[in-house]
C-alpha cells in the first residue's frame, strides 16, 4: 500500500514537472526576440549618425553653392543648373529630417537595447534554473518575457529577425546558404540607403565644382 502511494505520488510530480523541452522553446524564443532587438538598436543608431551626416553634407553644399556667385562669373543659364541641384538638396534634407524625427531613431535605439538587455537577464535566469522550473514558474517567466516585450514602445523590423536567423543558421537550418546571401544583401543594401546617398551628393558634388572651377574664371574683389 505504502509503495502504491509512493508511486502514485512520484507520477503527479512527474506530470506537474514542466518538460525541459518547453522551458528550451522558451529559451529559444527569448534568444531570438533579444537577439533581434539588439540588431534593431544597431540598425537604428546607425541610421540616425548616417541620416545625420547626409544632412549635415548636404546643407554644407547648400551653403557652398549659394556662395559660388560670389567667388566665380557664373552666366545666368549655368545658375539656373545649380539651383536646381540646390532644391534637389533641399529635397534631401527635407526627407532625411522628416525620417530622423518620425523613426525616432535615438530614442528607439535605447529602449530597444534596454528590452534586450533584460531579455538576456530573464533568459539567463531561466537557463540557471533551467532544469527545475515547473509548470507554474514558466508561465510566470512566459508572462514576464510578455511584460518586457510590452513595457517598450519601440519593435524591431522583420528584417532585424531575418538577420538574427541567418547570423545563427545552426539554429535555423532551413535557411539556406543562396536565401541568406540574397537576404543579406537586400538587407545591407536597405541600410545603407543614407550612406549610397551622401556618396552620391559627394560625386555630384566634386564633379560640378571641378567643372565650375575649371570653365569660368575666378571674381576678383572690387
Amino acid at each position: 500500500m505504502t509503495s502504491n502511494i509512493l508511486d502514485a505520488r512520484e507520477i503527479v510530480q512527474a506530470q506537474a514537472r514542466t518538460p525541459v523541452q518547453a522551458v528550451d522553446n522558451l529559451l529559444a524564443v527569448l534568444s531570438e526576440e533579444a537577439g533581434a532587438r539588439a540588431i534593431a538598436a544597431e540598425r537604428l543608431a546607425r541610421t540616425a549618425r548616417r541620416t545625420a551626416e547626409l544632412t549635415i553634407f548636404c546643407t554644407a553644399c547648400l551653403i557652398v553653392l549659394g556662395l559660388l556667385p560670389y567667388f566665380l562669373s557664373v552666366p545666368g543659364e549655368v545658375m539656373g543648373y545649380l539651383d536646381f541641384f540646390k532644391i534637389i538638396l533641399s529635397i534631401v534634407i527635407l526627407i532625411s529630417s522628416m525620417l530622423t524625427y518620425a523613426g525616432s531613431s535615438r530614442a528607439g535605439a535605447w529602449e530597444l537595447r534596454r528590452s534586450s538587455a533584460e531579455l538576456d537577464e530573464l533568459k539567463g535566469e531561466i537557463e540557471m534554473r533551467r532544469e527545475r522550473i515547473d509548470a507554474d514558474e514558466l508561465d510566470l517567466m512566459r508572462i514576464r518575457y510578455q511584460n518586457i516585450v510590452q513595457k517598450y514602445t519601440a519593435a524591431h523590423d522583420s528584417i532585424d529577425r531575418l538577420k538574427y536567423q541567418i547570423e545563427n543558421r545552426d539554429k535555423h537550418p532551413s535557411i539556406g546558404s543562396f536565401s541568406a546571401f540574397v537576404t543579406g544583401t537586400e538587407i545591407s543594401l536597405r541600410q545603407s540607403a543614407p550612406r549610397i546617398a551622401l556618396i552620391t551628393v559627394s560625386l555630384i558634388m566634386l564633379l560640378l565644382l571641378g567643372s565650375l572651377f575649371s570653365s569660368y574664371p575666378i571674381r576678383l574683389p572690387g
